[in-house]
């Protein structure tokens, strides 16, 4: 009815985090075949971050259960999570010398019309030959239209210490036919690792890039992760960095326990190699050695950071996988700026037995150790690392210098290698553009830019003695005006001029003495030099001479051609003159 009244759909009296929710809602039966229907949102509280975003109306199918909320952890189960509570994260890589059991749950929300009978839920954990290590389903319940139902699984789940990758495959199944079998199920994996512990993905997805605010200070980057042994020390950090890092960079990595006010280790301060730098899809990491390795309390929270330790020099981590809240940081100690991310940066610890000696195993490095009796990923293999050299060694993870790489060395090039050591002479260098801001196709010689393509609205000649009108330019055709139409430095060259003379008195004839050359009349002047006097327009070559003492028809003559009388003078009035005639 236009709004006059309204029918309540869905109320939520609480939001219990800033993730985000999805709520569903069945239109009451008022509305069931209404042509002008209106949705109305109301939020009522005493702040405003929120919004609600994505609104779909939309049929639903008969049958469809959507699965969501996966887990094979406890963290999340609670809602909402207790504050600082970071017990049982998820992670991506678990050492095999640290493995925790599984425990698995998931929700399943039923989108559809008609109530789902008998739905489960079954996990199954694959190895990487497909082999299902676990395989246990849910106990059965009815889920009701817009109902959500949770599945926990009551039986662990211990992961092989075998190292390698495996999958966690979830289907929610039920009576029914379910009309979008696809969001019934759901894929999650893990690693089991010989001895690195990590919250993050893997392969670079994109690099950190700090706020331009902070410009100029050093910056932590990095994740929470929780000690699960009395036994396991930590001797180094894994961190993966981008393009956006400077080579030399020096950077270093520092463990908190529980808040940054307490430093419990910190690394060496290692310079960024060549070889270091990740591409998207890459994952070459950095070992960053603890001289004193740190001991893990079982049940501590640990902050894993790596910064640069100069802030001027550019220092970009690696990030892959979405962050849950609140554990993964940007930190600027200078200024005491701390900030979550929502993606995970690749820092990693990395864990060993008290019996084992992490190091670098392989002799050819320059960081061989050789009482080592594991190898912790930090071995540095000089030589040349670029492919395209003549002297590339496939083994080597570290620059020398050494390789001979020909290719562009002018740095201000076009087509500049920063790998070539060698110049065969294909530089290319920029092109100097001129803006053509009138687009007459000639550019303005005092407006140019150097660039290795062409800007939009430059081109390569600077011919143009005017880019703010079209008309002037060096092909134009020169017309009678003010303007070099043609660019040649010169005004109306070429064009029929005439002397036009002042006309002051506006009688049609010119002072001979005042005059201007031009190729167009001349206000208040005319083509003739025929006036003797501009200052009477009575007196002009066409006038007729009269009696006077003026030349009126400008014949240099005064009076000609009228007829003259003598006279003679008559003092004493009797009307006859005397004497000599005037």
């Amino acid at each position: 009815n236009n709004g006059t009244t309204w029918v309540d759909m869905l109320t939520q009296s609480i939001f219990p985090g800033a993730t985000a929710e999805w709520k569903s809602a069945t239109f009451p039966a008022a509305a069931i075949g209404q042509t002008n229907v209106k949705l109305r949102f109301l939020y009522s509280g005493s702040y405003y971050h929120w919004a609600i975003d994505d609104i779909t109306v939309f049929k639903p199918s008969i049958n469809n259960l959507s699965i969501n909320n996966t887990r094979y952890i406890t963290f999340g189960n609670t809602s909402p999570v207790p504050p600082n509570d970071f017990h049982d994260l998820p992670y991506d890589r678990y050492p095999k010398t640290m493995i925790v059991p599984f425990k698995f749950s998931g929700k399943a929300t039923n989108i559809g019309s008609a109530t789902q009978t008998a739905s489960n839920m079954n996990v199954k954990v694959l190895n990487s030959a497909n082999t299902a290590l676990y395989n246990q389903t849910t106990a059965n319940s009815n889920v009701v239209t817009g109902a959500t139902a949770t599945y926990t699984l009551t039986t662990a789940f211990t992961p092989s210490v075998t190292t390698g990758y495996y999958r966690i495959a979830y289907q929610i199944n039920q009576t029914q036919t379910d009309e979008s079998p696809n969001n019934n199920k759901d894929t999650l994996d893990y690693y089991i690792t010989d001895y690195q512990y990590a919250r993050d993905e893997g392969p670079m997805e994109d690099e950190f890039t700090p706020n331009a605010f902070y410009a100029g200070q050093t910056y932590q980057v990095g994740n929470i992760f929780e000690g699960r042994s009395n036994t396991l020390k930590c001797s180094s950090i894994a961190v993966a960095v981008g393009p956006g890092t400077a080579i030399g960079t020096t950077i270093q990595a520092k463990i908190y326990k529980s808040d940054f006010t307490d430093l419990q280790a910190t690394s060496v301060v290692y310079p960024v190699n060549a070889w270091d730098i990740n591409a998207i899809g890459q994952q070459k990491l950095i070992t960053l050695q603890l001289p004193t390795p740190l001991t893990l309390m079982n049940d501590s929270i640990y902050i894993v950071m790596v910064e640069n330790t100069v802030g001027t020099q550019a220092f970009k981590v690696c990030r892959s996988g979405a962050a849950i809240e609140q554990t993964s940081f940007v930190r600027y100690p200078e200024s005491n700026g701390l900030l979550f991310m929502s993606k995970m940066p690749v820092v990693r610890m990395n864990l060993f037995t008290p019996a084992q000696t992490p190091g670098c195993t392989n002799p050819l490095a320059n960081n061989y150790l050789p009482t080592a009796t594991i190898d912790d990923g930090s071995c540095d293999i000089a030589g040349c690392i670029y492919a395209s050299s003549s002297n590339y060694d496939p083994i080597a993870n570290w620059y020398d210098g050494s390789c001979i790489v020909y290719g562009c060395t002018i740095t201000t090039a076009c087509n500049y290698s920063a790998i070539a050591t060698d110049n065969d002479g294909s530089c290319i260098v920029p092109v100097t553009y001129y803006a053509d801001a009138d687009s007459d196709g000639f550019g303005n010689p005092l407006v140019s830019q150097s660039s290795c393509t062409v800007p939009i609205g430059y081109i390569t000649n600077s011919a143009d003695c005017n880019d703010t009108n079209p008309n002037v330019r060096p092909t134009a055709v020169e017309i009678c005006n003010t303007l070099d139409d043609n660019c040649d430095g010169q005004i109306n060259e070429g064009v029929a001029l005439t002397t036009y003379y002042a006309d002051a008195d506006g009688d049609g004839f010119g002072n001979p003495n005042i005059s201007q050359i031009s190729c167009t009349a001349v206000s208040g002047y005319v083509n003739n030099n025929s006036d003797c006097n501009d200052s009477n327009a009575l007196i002009k070559p066409t006038a007729t001479e009269i009696c006077n003492t003026e030349d009126d028809n400008c014949s240099g003559q005064i009076n000609e051609g009228l007829d003259f009388i003598d006279y003679y003078i008559d003092s004493d009035l009797d009307s006859y003159g005397a004497g000599t005639a005037q």
